[in-house]
């Protein structure tokens, strides 16, 4: 799921994109924002951190394991909630 897809509907204009992605807030913690690489390719080294549901299935528990251990190796911050 991307960050903020919550806040995106099927009657959601496009005037509204820019606001949606960019957040001021009242203060620093509770702005929000979508961050997006732009130049070049991307990279594994691009991922700081994942964040999501631990999956419930066993074919994608296999799988998230799986990339879990890679995430691991290459020190992404990952949170299971």
């Amino acid at each position: 799921m991307a960050k903020l897809a919550d806040k995106i509907s099927a009657n959601t204009l496009p005037a509204e994109f820019a606001t949606i992605l960019l957040n001021q807030g009242t203060s620093a913690g509770d702005a929000d924002f979508v961050e997006c690489h732009i130049f070049g390719p991307l990279h594994r080294s691009s991922i700081e951190k994942v964040i999501g549901p631990k999956p419930k299935k066993r074919a994608d528990l296999v799988i998230w394991k799986s990339v879990l251990s890679q995430l691991k190796k290459l020190g992404v911050i990952v949170e299971e909630v």
